[in-house]
């Protein structure tokens, strides 16, 4: 067995692997804005793990002040400052234990319009916490279009709706400590969310987590690819069998999640030198269709491992074969059409914007026939090539 058939066939094995891990719910990575989805939490979790021991005072710094969140709590009062602060010492182990265990919450996203009755009329949010449920259910256009710190603050407001204050949980419309307006709950959480976005610049986990949101995500359904590479014949039909091939491939990928459907085309060209003087030359182009199955190696979508990925392809195509034999004097040619296969598997890792790299081994078959040549007799061949291809996708 050639060393390309041996990888393939390692590819293969692992196809089923990926439904012994699959999980339907969100954050796993496997859903549009998992990752960023993730960032937040793992963001609000390291922000509380880094509070001082003793309660202080929910308030801005001097050289904080020009955040967009500092003027949430500009506006409270001493008391309030203070009480926030409280609320979010006592709540430390609460949060910290509801992020922590996988049976204590679920994220989920939403495609639809939220919405919330307040003060008697329809509010459109970005998020709804369930407390019975003890679910958060996510806008996820809305949350994608946010910044890293708008995420932060509408998450940590979310989950102070799941963690029991006093016994019982806060909700918007009611008072609490010196916070006594109507939205006095409201108030509250927003004040205690706005200080974990200020706990988080001042530990640094912006910057921390930049490389896990800027790097290309396998989530994507759209991909432009292109590759290059060189095959090999792996059975010699005839003296006249050209073995080696450069080849050039342009493809299109649609993905749903794990299942895929794509389009390609394929340009080759093999060269070889018959009885010391003639040149033969052929060159190939191929139009496929097939199925793609994507399988995530990683099971930390925050990390390069996490992101790179093996696509197991199966396409059909159709070969159009171009033939010439040339000695200096005289050139013949002559062209073939065929149907045929090629199965493959490709390893990507992530680089930055949407954009990968990519490494593959594929084995495709056809058989077609020259018999236009007028002083040679017709030849069949049994084209088996195993190939080895180098690309860069871009995922959208």
């Amino acid at each position: 067995m050639s060393h390309s058939k041996k990888i393939l066939f390692s590819c293969l094995l692992v196809l089923f692997g990926p439904f012994l891990h699959a999980s339907t719910f969100v954050g796993n990575g496997g859903n549009m804005g998992d990752i960023e989805l993730q960032v937040a939490i793992q963001q609000i979790r390291d922000a509380i793990l880094n509070l001082p021991d003793a309660a202080q005072p929910c308030q801005c710094e001097l050289d904080e002040d020009d955040h967009p969140v500092c003027e949430t709590l500009k506006s409270l009062t001493e008391d309030q400052q203070k009480y926030c602060g409280d609320v979010l010492q006592k709540q430390r182990t609460e949060l910290l234990e509801l992020l922590a265990k996988a049976d204590r919450i679920q994220f989920r996203w939403s495609d639809e319009d939220l919405k919330v009755m307040e003060m008697g009329r329809p509010l459109s949010v970005d998020a709804l916490a369930n407390y019975e449920q003890q679910e958060i259910l996510i806008q996820r256009n809305r949350f994608l279009s946010s910044s890293a710190h708008e995420r932060i603050f509408l998450l940590s407001h979310e989950l102070l709706h799941l963690a029991p204050w006093e016994g019982k949980p806060i909700k918007d419309e009611q008072n609490s400590g010196p916070f006594q307006e109507v939205q006095g709950g409201r108030h509250l959480l927003n004040a205690v969310a706005a200080q974990v976005v200020v706990q988080s610049y001042r530990k640094d986990l912006f910057d921390k987590y930049e490389g896990a949101l800027n790097r290309s995500q396998n989530t994507k359904s759209h991909w432009l690819e292109a590759f290059a590479g060189i095959s090999h014949q792996s059975e010699k039909t005839t003296s006249l069998t050209i073995e080696d091939f450069q080849n050039l491939r342009l493809a299109y990928r649609y993905h749903w999640d794990r299942l895929g459907v794509g389009l390609r085309f394929d340009t080759s060209r093999g060269t070889k030198t018959l009885f010391t003087r003639t040149k033969a030359e052929e060159q190939r182009q191929k139009w496929g269709v097939g199925l793609n199955y994507r399988i995530v190696l990683g099971s930390n979508p925050l990390t390069v491992w996490g992101q790179s990925h093996l696509i197991l392809a199966a396409y059909l195509e159709m070969l159009q074969s171009r033939y010439k034999l040339d000695d200096g004097e005289v050139e013949l040619q002559d062209g073939a059409t065929a149907p045929g296969a090629t199965v493959g598997c490709t390893y990507y890792t992530p680089a930055r914007g949407g954009l990968w790299f990519s490494l593959g081994v594929e084995y495709s078959s056809f058989d077609y026939s020259y018999k236009g040549f007028s002083t040679l007799r017709s030849f069949d061949e049994k084209s088996r090539l195993g190939s080895v291809n180098l690309g860069v996708s871009y995922g959208f």
